[in-house]
């Protein structure tokens, strides 16, 4: 997400306001703790941007790799939460499906993301799966596969962060998503079009 959130920045622009959640303990084992870290983010947000002048309600899209798509889900009903964008995600069996109810949901996941020895992973089966089952409860739903894609969009060297391959396919994905649910069309106040 380090290497993403820049990217996402410049292509969304300045009236757009990107977040970076750093998880106190970043561990499925320890799920409800990070699931905590993003309600906590999204009320030390809304406090931050509560006193805009303009009175335009919050618009939030929230993107979430791996353990991150799970306790993005986990927080989606949060108020001002358009959706979410989850990047090769991992959706525990104990969120409810309800989560989404109102809200749109777009997965982007590498189709050669596995679990290794040593490497975490999602098989891509399992998100489109979900997506599928939300699609069927009505939830406005999308997947897609990035050919050749890992679990995960960059690595830590040192001090740099290097892109993985395909990452840029990943990007591409996401932005599209990110600014799809950003759109006018997609605000809650907006008048239908005539």
């Amino acid at each position: 997400m380090t290497w993403l959130a820049p990217r996402l920045a410049g292509r969304l622009g300045d009236g757009v306001r990107i977040a970076q959640l750093r998880y106190a303990t970043s561990s499925w084992q320890r799920y409800a703790g990070t699931v905590a870290d993003v309600a906590a983010a999204l009320e030390a947000e809304g406090r931050l941007v509560g006193g805009r002048h303009d009175g335009a309600p919050r618009r939030i899209v929230l993107v979430g790799l791996s353990m991150g798509g799970g306790t993005c889900l986990a927080n989606a009903q949060a108020e001002g939460v358009l959706g979410l964008v989850a990047i090769s995600p991992w959706f525990p069996p104990q969120v409810p499906m309800a989560n989404l109810e109102g809200r749109v949901l777009r997965v982007v996941h590498g189709l050669w993301d596995r679990i290794l020895p040593f490497v975490p992973g999602v098989p891509p089966d399992a998100s489109r799966e979900f997506v599928a089952r939300a699609a069927a409860a009505g939830v406005d739903a999308r997947w897609r596969g990035i050919p050749y894609g890992p679990h995960g969009l960059a690595v830590r060297r040192g001090s740099r962060v290097v892109a993985l391959p395909r990452a840029r396919a990943f990007a591409r994905a996401v932005l599209d998503d990110v600014e799809e649910l950003l759109a006018p069309s997609r605000d809650p106040g907006a008048q239908p079009a005539q």
